[in-house]
């Protein structure tokens, strides 16, 4: 999706050969999707608690942010359309 909302104003969803639904990436995004996905590259990788500690912060002002991966310096987490303005 993200590659979507860079190339074109308009994005058609296919499936089977049929055109499924045509809209901007904003309103695909409400149709079908769950939310939004933040991010964060940790600097300090081999530091104990820095997971914790990042997701605590995420959580303090998003409470409903879910914790997809942690992987390296990167965690990434599902933000809601709901709290987007957090």
């Amino acid at each position: 999706m993200d590659e979507a909302d860079i190339l074109g104003d308009r994005i058609a969803i296919m499936s089977h050969g049929h055109l499924k639904c045509v809209g901007s990436s904003i309103f695909l995004k409400h149709q079908y999707g769950v939310g939004y996905t933040f991010t964060v590259v940790r600097e300090d990788v081999n530091r104990r608690g820095g997971e914790e500690e990042v997701e605590r912060i995420v959580k303090k002002y998003v409470p409903r942010a879910e914790n997809l991966t942690s992987v390296g310096a990167e965690q990434s987490f599902r933000l809601p359309f709901g709290e987007s303005k957090r």
